[in-house]
């Protein structure tokens, strides 16, 4: 949390897939920095053996759990006081798994993001009316640790090409701070030299060649 007013910086560890954990490090952030008015929802987590040929029920819960509720638990805690003040931004880090079939990720992976999706449009179709914005930014791949889990590891040219945390972050930045009267409800966001079409685009390029 980084105050709005003092720019202090404040670390509250939790683990948000659990409910009681995201209370109580809600509960010091608002006691020592005062309730949030932007909250970016961006824990995610997958496994390696995702795929429904040797995914196991305990991991598919973990992933849920992670992927889905925990932005539950998160948007609930600040919610009441952003009605309060008719003012609130809450991001969700979605993924282009949410918006389209990639089935590299996997099922539990892909569910919880569509559900992701879907809950920011109910935030923003229920809470609009309380100065309270839901913007749900899908990337393609972005260059972090979640790719060590990737069955098929990945070059480094590979993830070079990708989007980088800082690439998100600047639209994170830009969407919570247009004006109050705009809402960025939706936005996906790729790589220019996409993997998921690179194949593709390539067999195009030599058709029209020959």
């Amino acid at each position: 949390m980084i105050g709005g007013q003092t720019g202090d910086v404040m670390i509250a560890s939790a683990d948000v897939s659990d409910g009681i954990a995201v209370k109580a490090a809600h509960k010091a952030i608002v006691t020592t920095l005062g309730d949030p008015l932007v909250l970016v929802n961006s824990a995610g987590g997958n496994v390696r053996e995702r795929h429904w040929a040797n995914l196991a029920a305990a991991s598919a819960a973990e992933l849920i759990d992670l992927d889905l509720k925990a932005n539950f638990y998160c948007t609930l805690a600040v919610l009441p006081a952003m009605r309060a003040q008719h003012d609130g931004r809450i991001v969700h880090i979605a993924s282009l798994a949410g918006v389209a079939l990639t089935p590299v990720t996997g099922p539990s992976y892909s569910a919880s993001k569509h559900g992701l999706v879907a809950m920011s449009a109910s935030l923003n179709a229920e809470e609009g009316i309380h100065g309270i914005r839901s913007i749900c930014i899908s990337p393609g791949e972005v260059d972090t640790p979640i790719l060590n889990t990737r069955p098929v590891p990945l070059t480094a040219e590979e993830r070079a090409l990708m989007l980088q945390p800082e690439d998100v972050a600047d639209v994170v930045v830009f969407c919570a701070t247009l004006s109050p009267r705009a809402c960025v409800a939706e936005l996906i966001l790729l790589p220019t030299d996409s993997y998921h079409v690179r194949a593709q685009a390539r067999s195009i390029e030599a058709m029209v060649r020959r």
